[in-house]
């Protein structure tokens, strides 16, 4: 499996419906990798990278979303939640959406830079 970081895959970035697209951002992901080993647990990579088309056909997606601009990802929390946010936070991401199941975090610095909750 061809790696970008220690703990990540081109598998992990790539495009849920399989149509290969891919965007990595460095900076993304050397936070994301300096997050993970903070935290000292897996991180299952829910979504990373999406297509507009995948990105349209999601309920509640926006389209600018930071997914299609390989920004954004969103880690499945459904154990170690806060231990992964508090890794994070010690990362620098600014921009975290916390789920009941995910958290998403991204670096779009169009966006505004703060926590929230999905409700």
């Amino acid at each position: 499996m061809d790696k970008i970081s220690e703990h990540f895959t081109i598998k992990d970035v790539d495009c849920n419906c399989g149509c290969g697209y891919s965007l990595i951002n460095k900076q993304l992901w050397t936070m994301l990798e300096n997050a993970r080993q903070l935290a000292c647990v897996k991180f299952i990579i829910n979504s990373w990278c999406r297509c507009q088309k995948y990105n349209d056909s999601l309920p509640n997606s926006v389209p600018d979303s930071a997914h299609i601009k390989g920004l954004a990802v969103d880690i499945s929390a459904k154990l170690n939640k806060q231990i992964i946010l508090k890794s994070l936070r010690k990362a620098g991401f600014k921009r975290i959406g916390i789920a009941k199941t995910f958290i998403h975090i991204d670096i779009d610095e169009t966006k505004p830079q703060k926590e929230w909750e999905y409700k």
